[in-house]
C-alpha cells in the first residue's frame, strides 16, 4: 500500500509539473528593430512588434475606430492647446518605478529636443511643447496648436521608466530598456527578443516567457512556423495559407490601418501635373482585379487617403471604375493622346506580394499608352530622397497610416507646418481648407472640412487611390486569443495550448 501511494504522489508530482510549466510565446516577425528597445522609434507594425512587448501606449484603438484607455484613462481639452490626461494608478515598471506624471513631463521634455524631434513619434507629437504635473496621477499637455482629435494620436506614444531612461541615456537605455508592458526584457539581441511575464502591468499575458525572432524571408517565416519552431509568424502572403493550414494552423488576415496608393511627384513638373492626366491614371488600373487576382480578395478599394472607420473619411465617395477607354480620353484632352514615359520609385516589401502588384499596376498603365519604368529603391534611399526633396521621376509607392487622416497633410502638402521635410504634391486650392482643419480645436468642423478636400482630391487626385493594406499573419497550432486590433497586437490574450 505504501508503494502504491509513493507510485500516486510521484505520478501525481509529475502531473502537477506538466501543468505548471512555463509557457513560451515564439514569435517570427520580419524584423527586430536597429535600435532595440528605443520606444520611439517606431509606431507601426511591424516595426513595433517587439516594442509593443515591453511598452504601454497612452492610449489604443477599439475596433470601431473610437479611442480606448491605455496608460491615460480620462482625458479632456482644457482650452483650445491644453489638454488634462489623468493617468492609470498602480502601474508599475520593470525596475520598480511607478507610474506618475513624471514619466509624461521626461518623455514630452524629450519629444522638445533634437534627438526627440527627429523620432518618429516625436515628429508626430509635433504639437504636443510642453507638460507640467498637477499630481501624481494628472499630467497637462500644451500644444502649439489646437489638437481636435489628440487622445488618438497618443495612440503612438510608449512611455519608458523615466528614471532608467536618465540614468542609462538613450544609447544605453535601448540594449536594456525598461517600460511598463506585459513583458520584461531578460536579453536583447541584433535578432532575438527574449522576456519575461511582469505582472504589475495592467495587460498582463497568460504566458511566462516571449521570444521574438527576425527572419526577414517570408519564405523562411513560413517554414518555421509549419515546422513548430514559432507560434505566430507576422506578415505572411495570400499564397501561404493552403501551407499553413495544411500543417494545422490557420491564417488571420486583418485590415491594417493603412491606405495604399501611388503618389505623384508633381512638384517636378511633368504629365502628372495635370489633374486629367492624374484622372486618367486611376481610370486605367484594374485595381479590383489585382485584389481579387493577388491579394486573395481579402481587401477593399479607397476613393481617397482614408479608409472606412478613419477620422473624416467621407462616405459619399466611390472608388474609381475600371474603364481604360476614359482614361485614353482623358490622356488625349491632356496633350497625350500617344501616352507618355513615366517613372514610378518602388520600395520592396510594402504589402503582400507587392511586387506583382506593382507590376500588374504598370502593366495596365502601359494599356492606356503610359510607359511605365519601375526603379526599385531601398526603403531609406527612397524616403530620404523624397523628405528632402531629391526624388526624381514621377511617383512613388506610398501609403498613409492611422486614423487619424489630417496627419498625412503636413507631410506631403505646401503648408508650411513640417519644415523638416519638402512636400511632394501642392496644390494650392486645398490649402485654406487644410490650415482651418488643423486650426479648429472642433473635431465636428475637422470632420466636415476633411471630407470637403476628400471630395476635390477626388477630381484632383494626390495619387493613384488603390486598397486598404491587408496583412497575413500565420497562427501555429498551440496559440489561442489572437485578436490584433489596429496596430497593437493583444498580448495580454496570447496563450499557448499544449
Amino acid at each position: 500500500m505504501f508503494a502504491g501511494l509513493v507510485s500516486a504522489f510521484i505520478a501525481l508530482g509529475l502531473a502537477c509539473n506538466g501543468a505548471f510549466a512555463e509557457t513560451t510565446l515564439r514569435v517570427a516577425t520580419t524584423n527586430v528593430p536597429a535600435k532595440r528597445g528605443n520606444p520611439y522609434a517606431s509606431i507601426a507594425m511591424p516595426a513595433t512588434v517587439a516594442v509593443q512587448s515591453v511598452f504601454d501606449a497612452m492610449t489604443y484603438m477599439n475596433e470601431d475606430g473610437t479611442v480606448a484607455p491605455g496608460l491615460a484613462v480620462e482625458w479632456r481639452a482644457t482650452t483650445p492647446t491644453t489638454w488634462e490626461i489623468k493617468l492609470r494608478p498602480n502601474v508599475g515598471f520593470h525596475n520598480g518605478e511607478q507610474l506618475t506624471s513624471e514619466a509624461i513631463v521626461r518623455s514630452v521634455e524629450y519629444f522638445n529636443t533634437l534627438a526627440g524631434r527627429q523620432s518618429v513619434t516625436g515628429a508626430n507629437l509635433y504639437q504636443i511643447v510642453g507638460a507640467r504635473a498637477i499630481d501624481d496621477l494628472t499630467v497637462e499637455l500644451r500644444l502649439s496648436a489646437p489638437d481636435a482629435v489628440l487622445p488618438l494620436h497618443l495612440t503612438a506614444w510608449r512611455v519608458p521608466a523615466p528614471q532608467a531612461w536618465a540614468e542609462r541615456g538613450e544609447d544605453g537605455f535601448v540594449t536594456a530598456p525598461v517600460g511598463s508592458g506585459p513583458f520584461r526584457v531578460t536579453n536583447w539581441s541584433d535578432a532575438k527578443l527574449e522576456g519575461a511575464r511582469f505582472d504589475r502591468g495592467f495587460r498582463v499575458p497568460k504566458v511566462d516567457r516571449i521570444e521574438i525572432m527576425s527572419i526577414p524571408d517570408q519564405s523562411a517565416r513560413l517554414q518555421a512556423l509549419t515546422s513548430g519552431g514559432v507560434d505566430l509568424a507576422i506578415a505572411l502572403g495570400p499564397d501561404d495559407t493552403e501551407i499553413v493550414e495544411s500543417a494545422g494552423g490557420r491564417m488571420y488576415t486583418r485590415l491594417a490601418p493603412v491606405v495604399q496608393y501611388i503618389g505623384f511627384l508633381t512638384v517636378n513638373d511633368g504629365p502628372v501635373a495635370e489633374a486629367r492626366v492624374r484622372r486618367a491614371l486611376n481610370y486605367a488600373v484594374n485595381r479590383q482585379a489585382i485584389v481579387d487576382g493577388i491579394l486573395g480578395g481579402h481587401t477593399r478599394l479607397v476613393s481617397q487617403l482614408a479608409f472606412s472607420g478613419a477620422f473624416g473619411f467621407n462616405p459619399e465617395l466611390s472608388p474609381y471604375p475600371y474603364d481604360p477607354e476614359k482614361a485614353k480620353t482623358l490622356l488625349a484632352e491632356a496633350g497625350y493622346p500617344d501616352g507618355f514615359d513615366m517613372v514610378i520609385n518602388i520600395v520592396p516589401g510594402r504589402g503582400a506580394n507587392d511586387i506583382a502588384v506593382q507590376q500588374q499596376i504598370a502593366q495596365d498603365l502601359r494599356a492606356v499608352g503610359v510607359n511605365v519604368r519601375l526603379k526599385t529603391n531601398t526603403q531609406n534611399s527612397q524616403l530620404q530622397a523624397l523628405f528632402f526633396g531629391k526624388l526624381e521621376g514621377d511617383a512613388f509607392n506610398m501609403f498613409t497610416r492611422g486614423h487619424d487622416s489630417l496627419t498625412e497633410y503636413r507631410f506631403r502638402s505646401c503648408t508650411g507646418l513640417a519644415t523638416e521635410r519638402a512636400p511632394y504634391h501642392c496644390d494650392p486650392a486645398i490649402l485654406p481648407k487644410v490650415k482651418a482643419a488643423y486650426a479648429t480645436p472642433d473635431a465636428v468642423e475637422t470632420t466636415r472640412l476633411l471630407q470637403e478636400i476628400f471630395a476635390y482630391e477626388y477630381e484632383n487626385p494626390p495619387g493613384i487611390f488603390l486598397w486598404q493594406q491587408v496583412e497575413f499573419d500565420g497562427l501555429g497550432t498551440r496559440l489561442s486569443g489572437y485578436k490584433p486590433t489596429a496596430d497593437a497586437l493583444n498580448y495580454r490574450d496570447l496563450d499557448i495550448i499544449e
